[in-house]
């Protein structure tokens, strides 16, 4: 800084000189001044020491935070524009004391004053595009952040999703197996219904043939206990089997749910981002015109964000109340919580709440299904068990009341 204030100094004295020498003598027109550009012509005089000190502040006197990309630019430009001032005083200023002439005016100027001017002016086009690049990259983020929360609110769904039809294909799996055995020992049982019904004669009925008639009936009774037993313990590990699943995926969908819940809340939203430079859009006279008369805002309004931005309070996943073993399902219940506090509010945070309660209902109504199947299923076992065995018993009074 030093040395722009003493070259400031000494072209002051030789202005002063020559503006002496130029009053006494006249320009011929091969003389060397003829050569000189009509910008040199006009930078004659010399620069006062503020001004050639304030070439130095063009990027400011102190540097700039450099946590930021235009901050770093500006610092660098900063520094190489105090490099280039410091050495082309030297240059000039030695140009100036010998007399001597620019050789090369395609790449220097011919006084210091223009040759800052010109790299000042280079620089500050230079940092131009930088803010330019800045803006874009700003812009092209900004629109890769709303994208990015937008596609992450297509995520619960799809994990939500892969829980139910794993938790879905599992029950009817199960639920398959077991049917098909049962009904398999079943089918057996009935066979031996129908050889104890082919058995059943009326000649049974006579009082020599009571030790047989009594032996049929009992093997028959034996026969109806244990279908009995089978129907019930079918039964039994039917409902056992819908209550497990369906214990097993509230407990999957809570805890999926819960956790995806807050990992959303370390999602960078659009409106944590510094915002980029807009220019306003250019409108037809006669639209401003119509929103004039119509009291509208003649300037565009902000873009609406893409949810509102506040602490988010989401309900948690309910057990299913539909099964009589309130031990179990007070277990359930005690690993679910009510409500899930998160941070923020963002897309995925709402398609998460609703995929989950969504895919709790869908659900429910695979384990209704089931449970009206089953139900169904039971009520058709004992209503064949109370027909059949009424009628056994009928026909064991009647045989028996033929020979009385």
């Amino acid at each position: 800084m030093n040395e722009a204030k003493e070259y400031a100094e000494s072209v002051d004295q030789s202005t002063t000189q020559k503006t002496v020498t130029t009053n006494t003598k006249k320009f011929s027109k091969n003389s060397r001044s003829s050569k000189l550009s009509k910008a040199s012509i006009a930078n004659r005089r010399a620069k006062t020491r503020d001004e050639m000190y304030a070439y130095y502040l063009t990027f400011g006197e102190h540097p700039n935070p450099d946590t930021y990309f235009t901050g770093r630019i500006t610092n660098i430009l900063r520094e190489a524009l105090e490099g280039i001032l410091s050495n082309s005083e030297i240059y000039y200023r030695d140009l100036h004391q010998q007399n001597r002439q620019i050789t090369r005016r395609a790449s220097l100027k011919d006084s210091y004053p223009e040759f800052a001017e010109a790299i000042i002016s280079k620089l500050k086009s230079y940092l131009n595009q930088c803010d330019v690049y800045r803006n874009q990259c700003l812009k092209e983020f900004r629109e890769s952040v709303t994208k990015f929360e937008i596609l992450s609110a297509q995520m619960p769904e799809l994990v939500f999703n892969e829980i139910y039809v794993s938790n879905q294909s599992m029950i009817e799996s199960d639920v398959t197996t077991l049917r098909q055995n049962s009904l398999e020992q079943l089918a057996q049982l009935d066979q031996e219904r129908k050889v104890n019904d082919s058995t059943l004669r009326p000649a049974l009925g006579h009082p020599n043939m009571q030790s047989k008639l009594d032996a049929l009936n009992g093997v028959e009774l034996k026969r109806q206990e244990k279908q009995s037993e089978l129907s019930q313990t079918f039964i039994k590990e039917l409902y056992s089997k819908i209550q497990l699943y369906s214990n097993k995926f509230i407990r999957e969908l809570a805890k999926n749910n819960e956790s995806l819940l807050i990992k959303f809340d370390d999602i960078l939203t659009v409106d944590e981002v510094m915002k980029h430079e807009t220019s306003a859009e250019k409108h037809a006279t006669a639209e401003l015109i119509k929103r004039h008369l119509a009291g509208v805002s003649l300037e565009d309004p902000e873009p609406e964000p893409l949810i509102r931005r506040e602490k988010g309070k989401w309900k948690g996943v309910e057990n299913y109340d539909f099964f009589k073993n309130e031990i179990e399902s007070k277990k359930v219940a005690a690993s679910l919580a009510t409500s899930i506090n998160t941070a923020k509010t963002t897309l995925p945070h709402k398609s998460c709440s609703q995929s989950a309660a969504f895919f709790h209902q869908k659900f429910k109504k695979t384990i209704e299904k089931y449970l009206r199947d089953a139900e169904l299923f039971e009520g058709e076992l004992k209503s064949k068990e109370i027909k059949w065995n009424s009628y056994w018993l009928s026909s064991i009074k009647e045989i028996k009341g033929l020979y009385n």
